[in-house]
This record gives structure tokens, sequence and C-alpha cells, in this order.
């Protein structure tokens, strides 16, 4: 069996070695660029700093400390699901605060990447690289390129494929992930990858599997953790030439790379090497790197960039984002959220704050988290006059959806209905916002013993939910659907169950605890549905075990409405076994989080 140094110069010969570039090849000196997980530490850090310079909470640094040990240190809360919640906030600004990655200094392995493709032995490069270190590298050595980073970019790309078998066609630098110098293409959140790359990008790649052997550098596959298939190396297995995968610690690539590779077998190859040292024997001349004219603290730079774009933020919206992160890695979040509204409320500034109606719907959703229904339904009758100047129709729909909370917590279902029903029913609403209006519509319907009626309403929303790839949104349908599946005698359990597998793997993976509290409240659901069919009552306890582990998450995360149904759920599996003082008991104990509930007089 060849060498990996043989096979690759075997593809290098006739021009067929297809180079797969990641963020590792540009962090070397003097280009010196952060990678992924830099970039997005130093982002919490400066939203924390503004948050603290503005809250004087001495204890914010810690908090913030607490959403990075989610993910450094217990694996979990990757960074473009951080992105993801960060763009809920900031819209297409957070878009500006991945500028940062570009230089003016390639590297030496840029330059060997370029000196490879002056040569012949590489004609197409793909990477997921928002820089420009292969162009400056080639326009350094005189190399003729063409880029493509846009959709109508991957159309002509895929529309003329005979292109990379024409010796005379420029270098093809393909950069999935957009570029820095057009913030629009740029592809960096969780969101974006579940959806997966354009189409004619696709078909290009699927081409080049086909066409050549691939050599990773620098890249360690974590986009494929989230999205197996997201680079087609899965499914095309059976058709594609095979690849090499370069790495100075495999152990630490993803364990999608590992379990591809696996699948490709011999022709997938997981190798031990650094950059440049690795390229030296296709590029054994080159130029050195340029060095900058003095030296560069490119820790203070990135800091620098980071701050500058947090304080364009905003205070309101560095505050917003910063309870987001705290409430989906574990914090209380919804108190900070408290707090700030409290402060800016009576604020004439803030009230002209084009991200304060943001801010009063999370006030109102975070009165709601923790159980404060009368201020809920106190605040959603009390627009402030800010709001007549709002010409933006989604903002109005969002400020509709959370206004109906309270009716529905606050015990007015004819009131939560009219008003979920307005948005669910209007042909002109966005999908995205026709699903959250069906959540709250489901939730009235149920409350009110149409619990059929809920079911089928959620069902109907399959083709919008799983055309969201928002797994915020897919989290609350598998919840809140798999719930009514369990409780109506015609509904679909093997539903439940896959939506409990799937929200304890996502509840893991992406370190939110209310997933996994959720999921176990399905299992609950599953075994008590089991109990009032066989009357078995081991299937009680299983259930009452599943509802004690979600009742305790719910508690940590302040989710006092979660609390009280887990609550009554037990209560309700206690008497059907007929302990009657135990249902007494967890009846009494939900009674001072009832009284928070029925707001409102009829």
């Amino acid at each position: 069996m060849p060498s990996t140094l043989e096979t690759l110069k075997t593809f290098t010969q006739n021009g067929k070695l297809v180079l797969f570039i990641g963020a590792g090849v540009s962090k070397a000196a003097p280009t010196n660029l952060p990678d992924w997980w830099t970039l997005n530490r130093e982002v919490v850090h400066a939203i924390a700093a503004r948050v603290e310079a503005m809250s004087g909470k001495d204890y914010v640094p810690d908090l913030a400390q607490g959403i990075l040990d989610r993910r450094e240190k217990a694996g979990r809360f990757p960074p473009d699901f951080q992105a993801q919640l960060i763009e809920n906030e900031a819209g297409t600004t957070y878009f500006e605060a991945l500028r940062v990655l570009d230089s003016a200094f390639p590297n030496a392995s840029h330059l060997k990447i370029a000196q490879m493709a002056r040569s012949g032995q590489v004609r197409v490069i793909i990477t997921t690289n928002f820089d420009r270190m292969i162009e400056r590298a080639c326009d350094k050595l005189g190399v003729a390129y063409q880029t493509h980073y846009s959709p109508p970019h991957f159309d002509r790309l895929s529309d003329d494929l005979s292109r990379f078998d024409h010796t005379s066609t420029p270098l093809q630098i393909i950069k999935l992930h957009g570029t820095v110098e057009d913030s629009s293409t740029l592809i960096d959140t969780l969101r974006q990858r579940r959806m997966g790359l354009h189409a004619s990008a696709r078909i290009t790649l699927q081409h080049l599997l086909r066409w050549g052997h691939w050599l990773f550098l620098g890249y360690s596959g974590s986009d494929l953790d989230s999205a197996p298939d997201y680079l087609e190396l899965r499914p095309m297995a059976s058709q594609a030439i095979g690849f090499t995968w370069l790495s100075p610690d495999p152990q630490k690539l993803a364990a999608a790379v590992h379990n591809i590779a696996g699948i490709y077998g011999s022709r997938g190859v997981i190798a031990l090497g650094s950059l440049p040292d690795f390229l030296d024997p296709f590029a054994p001349k080159t130029l050195p790197p340029q060095q900058p004219d003095k030296i560069v603290d490119k820790d203070a730079l990135l800091k620098s960039h980071i701050t500058v774009w947090a304080a364009k933020l905003g205070d309101i919206r560095c505050f917003a984002i910063f309870g987001q992160l705290l409430g989906a890695t574990g914090q209380r979040g919804a108190e900070f959220i408290r707090y700030l509204y409290k402060w800016r409320a009576d604020n004439a500034v803030a009230r002209h704050d084009e991200a304060f109606p943001r801010l009063w719907r999370l006030n109102i959703e975070s009165l709601v988290t923790l159980g404060r229904i009368a201020d809920a339904w106190d605040a959603a009758h009390i627009t402030p006059s800010t709001f007549d100047k709002i010409d933006n129709q989604i903002e109005w729909v969002e400020i509709h959806i959370t206004r109906a909370y309270p009716f529905l917590y606050g015990g007015d279902l004819a009131g939560a209905t009219r008003l979920f029903s307005e948005i669910y029913y209007r042909p002109d609403v966005p999908p995205v916002l026709q699903v959250r209006a069906a959540f709250g519509l489901a939730e009235a319907l149920t409350l009110d013993g149409r619990v059929t009626a809920a079911r089928d309403l959620l069902r109907d929303q399959y083709d919008n939910i799983a055309t969201s790839a928002d797994v915020v949104l897919q989290a609350r349908h598998a919840h809140q659907l798999g719930e009514l599946e369990a409780l109506t005698e015609d509904g679909d359990t093997g539903f439940t169950r896959r939506a409990a597998d799937w929200l304890t793997h996502h509840g893991d993976w992406l370190g939110d605890d209310r997933l996994t509290a959720h999921a176990q409240i399905l299992y609950g659901h599953l075994q008590y549905r089991a109990l009032r069919n066989t009357g078995d009552h081991d299937h009680a306890e299983r259930a009452l075990g599943h509802i004690e582990t979600a009742f305790v998450l719910y508690q940590e995360r302040e989710a006092l409405h979660e609390t009280l149904r887990t609550t009554l759920l037990a209560r309700d599996i206690c008497l059907l076994m007929g302990d009657e003082d135990a249902a007494a008991q967890l009846y009494a104990n939900a009674a001072p989080l009832l009284e928070r509930y029925l707001v409102y007089q009829a």
C-alpha cells in the first residue's frame, strides 16, 4: 500500500489534489488570526464588560466565565449555537464582528499553497475561512485565481464544472462560508449550518469528490458534528476518490471526522503532521513570509476590534444577549433582563432606542419564566408610546405574540386564543412567526381541553419547522408535540420517543439543560401512558423518576411555569396509583405557584 506522501504526489502530478483549508492554517505568524473558539471567547468577554459597566455588578465576569466553561470544560454549548443566540438579538450586526478575521500578511503555509498552485499541482482550493490570505499569497507569487463566495458565484461554478479539467483555468478558490469583503455572504451560526450549503455549492462539492483527492489542512471538522452531511463527504462515500486529513493531534478532530474516515476505509486517511513542514515535499522553495513593520499584539488587536463592535451594539442589546447566553448555559438570565428593564423603562433615551421593543418583549418573557404573571399581565397591557412609531411588521407581530402569553398563563384563554389566532391565520405572516403563534395557540387549546385540536395544529407545522433550521424552534416543537402525542388516545407515541431522544442528544450537545428536562418529561409521559394502559405500578415509579429529574432542572433554570406543570403531572400519576396522600402533598406544593397564575378575572 502506498504511503500517504506517495498517494498525495500521485494526485499532484495530474493537478487533481483538492486542498480544503480551515482556520488552523491562518493561526501561524505573521498572519496570527484567531480561531473560531478564541473569537467567540472574546465576544463573550466584550459583551460581559459592557454589562458589568452598565449594571455595576462585579460578579458579571464570573457569569461570563460560566458561559465559557460550559463549552471549554464541559464540551457543550458550541460556538455556532452561541453565534445563533447573538444573531437572534443583534441581527446582521453580528457579522461585523467577524471582520477581524483578515490580515495583510500570509504565512508560510499560505505561500506554500500558492506555490503548489503556481506549479500546477493544485487547481482547486476549498475553504471555510473568511480571510483573504490565500488570495494575498497568490498575488504575491503572481498566481491567477478566481474566487467564488456567494450563491450567484456558486451557480456559475456549477454551470461549468468542466473548467476543473482545463489546465488553462485559473486557480479556483471556493469560499463556502463567504468572505470578509462582503459580510452579507458570511456563514457562522448554527441555523445557517443546519440549513446547509447552497444547492449549487453542494453540486460542485459532489463533482470535486468524484474528480480528485482531498487534502484537509487546519480544519477540525466541527461543522460535521452538527451536520454530518454538510460537506457531502458521507453521502458521496461510495463515489468519492478519497481524502487525507492532516492533524497535529488527531484525537482533537471532531468525532464526525473519525466516523467518516471509518466509512471510507483505506480511502479516508487521518495523517499525523504539522504545517508548514508537511507541505515541504510539494513546495520546497518558497519566499519567506513578509513580516509587519512593527510587532503587533494580536490579542490586543482582537480585543480592541471586538470591544468597538460591542459598543456599536449598544447597552440594551448587550444586556439582552448576555441574558440569553446565561439562560442557554444553565445560569439565571431572566433576572438580568428584569434588572435592565427596571432600570431602562423610565429612561427617555432608552425608550427611543430601536432595541427597546425587543427589551419590552424580553421583560414580559422573563416575568412569565419567573412566574410573575401579575406583573407580566400589567406589562402586557401597557404599550410604550414609542411603539406607535414602529413600522416594521415583523416587530409588531413579535409584540402581539409576546402580549398573548400573560393572557394565556393569567387564565384568559379566550383572550389568548384570539391574540394567537390573529397572527396564526394571517396570510402575510412569515412562516417562522406563524410557528411561534402556533405554539401559543396549541397551548391555549390544550389548557381549554381541546388536546386533539392542539396536536393537529402542531402536526401541520412539520414543514415550517423542518425548513426553519432553527434548533430552538425545533426543540420546542419536539417538546410540545411530543407531549400532545402522548396525551391523545390515537397519538403517535413513536414520535414522542423520537422527540425525547432528539431532545436528550441536543440538550447534551448544546449545553442547554432545558432540552434535557423536556426530554425527561416526554419519557415520563410515555411511562404514564403505559401506566394508564396496563395499571402496572412499575411504570409509575419510572415516570416519577423522570419527572423528578426534570423538576430539578427546571428549578435550577428559573422555569417556574414548567416546574408547576411538572408538579401537577406528578400529582396526576400519584392519583392514578391511588396514593392520595402523596397527591395531596404535591398539590399543596403547587398551590403557592398556582396563586401566581390565573390573575384574570372574567
